[in-house]
């Protein structure tokens, strides 16, 4: 699929591709949606796990890798948190919010 040049192909954990039109991944539609909305990216907070959200994390203001996450996507991310089973990203919006 990537050879035809319309697609990329991006891992979304070890045993799973995303294929996509090329160009769409999450950092280039939370860039969409912040134009959209008139939000700065510096105001953003993303969470993510895999390796397709590295492009989204990378670019948010502030990127939080989850604690279930490889480290490759941590090292992108501004720190990580704990798992996806819990209520970890409840806690740090808490967190960050409250």
């Amino acid at each position: 699929v990537d050879s035809l040049g319309v697609f990329s192909c991006e891992w979304s954990w070890s045993n799973r591709a995303d294929v996509a039109v090329k160009g769409n991944t999450k950092g280039n539609g939370l860039t969409h949606w912040a134009e959209h909305e008139n939000i700065d990216l510096s105001e953003i907070v993303a969470f993510g796990d895999s390796y397709n959200d590295i492009s989204m994390l990378s670019i948010a203001g502030l990127g939080i890798a989850m604690g279930n996450a490889d480290d490759e996507v941590k090292a992108k991310a501004n720190y990580a948190i704990g798992d996806n089973n819990g209520p970890s990203i409840a806690k740090e919006l808490e967190e960050l919010f409250l």
